[in-house]
């Protein structure tokens, strides 16, 4: 029941309320994707596959990460910012 309550909720509630904010994963996306994972991979920092997705897809669309995990994005080349920090944009 609560599997169904949630999907629900994605479906309907989720993604109807946050249409016009939800950034594609297309291709350029998907090319900035190779490319970083690749580059990650020559210097021996290789970042999980939800993780380098998030940073290609702000590499591609010029975008600041608003994050808490620093640490995850640091070497990605993504610019972030850390609002529970006070950090500014790297």
């Amino acid at each position: 029941e609560r599997k169904h309550a949630l999907a629900g909720w994605l479906e309907h509630d989720l993604l109807a309320r946050f249409s016009d904010r939800i950034l594609p994963v297309d291709t350029p996306v998907m090319l900035e994707w190779g490319k970083l994972a690749s580059a990650l991979e020559k210097r021996g920092r290789p970042m999980p596959a939800i993780d380098s997705l998030i940073a290609a897809t702000c590499l591609y669309g010029e975008l600041v990460l608003v994050t808490r995990n620093e640490h995850d994005f640091d070497h990605s080349g993504v610019e972030f910012i850390n609002p529970w920090s006070g950090s500014r944009p790297t």
